[in-house]
């Protein structure tokens, strides 16, 4: 996913789902999963029927040409199902908020670009991916014979580049999501341990000490060979989300000035020793990650290590470990919060509203203004909408806010006729034109500024 444009979020998913399609049905156990770093279709059988279904993915994959568009329709129909609304939709999340709309940063922002992927563009992103330099096949027991599998020739695809935050500094973000999430960036081999230590460190203080949640959800994705992002999902009441953002900042700070318990080192080994305890998982699963690292060029930490590195760790190297990320930390808090109260700017975090229409106190270029509808809008009356040779900006009397076109990723106009604008930053601006006055001579004014091919067709909403 991480190698997707961002006009074409989800085009890895759609493509393995319609290799399912042109396969034959398998009743063995047998699924694909898309993730950030690859596509993986397994299954498990005795010998033969491993075979047959190994066999009948590189047929399929031989056979990308044969897609028709009812079958891309029905799977795209597939996956409205499993992704839902807010699958389908601009769903910003911490990699967004991070990276922005390129790279790992696509993996939080939905696959609302899915509904406008034609098939000519999924075949053509099958035959640039799915080759022979670019897979590899893994088995948990010995590699059965009578395997023909013929990828096309090919070498591996250029990647996209190293990931650079678009902030360097610690950040308060304003989310559309409910509750509070933190994420910080960390060495990759050491990542599993400080994120065990957290989780511990954040259920103690927060639920048990503070009452202001109930749960800590953490995930962690490979960003490259040295750096891991760790994020941990938190789940206060609204009343309690501007509390438990300070005390969540002020913890992170006093262990990594002052250390940690013996009870969240006791966790760290536990929660290591459990993992393994589960063996055909874990094998299967570091399996898996071995594979992925080899593809992508990096090294893999085996599972002893993990586990010698967990009972040995102490406070002080974890403390060190997070004193070191702490100028990665960004916390999200939904927007119905007020970013700027006091308790929330002593933090000392700079603060991103995260807004795709951006506050701005310069005069907007020139060109046709539009006002907003006196009624039947749902904006209030007396806006101004100016579009200019290369921005368009909304004023309300001294405040302006402001789209620059040269800023956007995705144009994505809705089959109801309104506008979900995607920034280079992973911010979402909505622009619909039946709240303005002219708003069919709005909308074609507002297309004539792009090339045809790069706007997007969005699903109604």
């Amino acid at each position: 996913m991480r190698d997707e444009s961002a006009g074409l979020m989800g085009v890895t998913h759609l493509l393995e789902h319609l290799i399912f399609r042109l396969m034959d049905r398998h009743v063995t156990q047998h699924n694909g999963h898309t993730q950030p770093d690859a596509m993986c279709l397994w299954v498990t059988g005795d010998p033969h029927e491993v075979v047959t279904f190994l066999n009948d993915v590189s047929q399929a994959v031989a056979r990308l040409e044969d897609l028709t568009d009812e079958d891309l329709a029905q799977e795209k129909d597939v996956l409205a199902a499993e992704l839902g609304q807010q699958g389908l939709g601009f769903d910003e999340g911490l990699a967004a908020y991070r990276w922005g709309a390129s790279g790992l940063g696509l993996v939080d922002l939905g696959a609302p670009t899915l509904h406008s992927i034609t098939r000519d563009e999924v075949v053509e992103w099958g035959r640039r991916w799915l080759t022979s330099g670019n897979a590899m096949l893994s088995f948990n027991g010995p590699v059965p014979e009578a395997l023909d599998v013929s990828l096309p020739p090919g070498p591996e695809p250029q990647r996209s580049e190293t990931m650079v935050p678009l902030s360097p500094t610690p950040s308060l973000i304003g989310s559309m999501k409910d509750g509070l999430a933190l994420s910080l960036l960390t060495d990759q081999t050491t990542s599993p341990l400080l994120a065990a230590a957290l989780a511990d460190e954040l259920k103690h203080e927060l639920r048990h000490e503070r009452r202001l949640i109930y749960s800590v959800d953490r995930w962690s994705v490979r960003v490259d060979e040295d750096q891991q992002a760790c994020a941990f999902v938190l789940d206060p009441r609204l009343d309690d989300v501007e509390a438990t953002a300070v005390a969540a900042v002020k913890l992170l700070r006093r262990l990594a000035a002052e250390g940690f318990s013996d009870r969240a080192l006791a966790a760290v080994t536990s929660s290591c020793r459990t993992s393994l305890s589960y063996v055909d998982a874990a094998a299967s699963g570091h399996l898996d990650e071995v594979v992925v690292d080899t593809l992508r060029g990096r090294t893999t930490t085996s599972l002893e290590e993990h586990l010698a590195a967990a009972e040995a760790v102490t406070s002080e190297q974890l403390s060190n470990l997070l004193a070191a990320a702490m100028p990665s930390v960004q916390v999200a808090v939904c927007d119905a919060i007020d970013l700027s109260t006091d308790d929330l700017t002593s933090l000392g975090l700079t603060v991103d509203p995260f807004r795709g229409w951006v506050d701005g106190a310069q005069t907007a270029d020139s060109g046709k203004t539009y006002r907003s509808r006196r009624f039947g809008g749902d904006l209030p009356a007396g806006l101004k909408l100016t579009l200019g040779a290369e921005r368009m900006t909304i004023a309300h009397g001294s405040d302006r806010m402001t789209v620059t076109y040269a800023d956007l990723a995705v144009v994505g106009r809705h089959e109801c006729g309104c506008f979900e604008l995607l920034d280079r930053q992973g911010r979402v601006a909505k622009l619909d034109p039946d709240d303005w006055r002219q708003g069919a001579d709005l909308a074609s004014a507002f297309l004539e500024r792009f090339d045809p091919g790069s706007v997007r067709t969005l699903p109604s909403h």
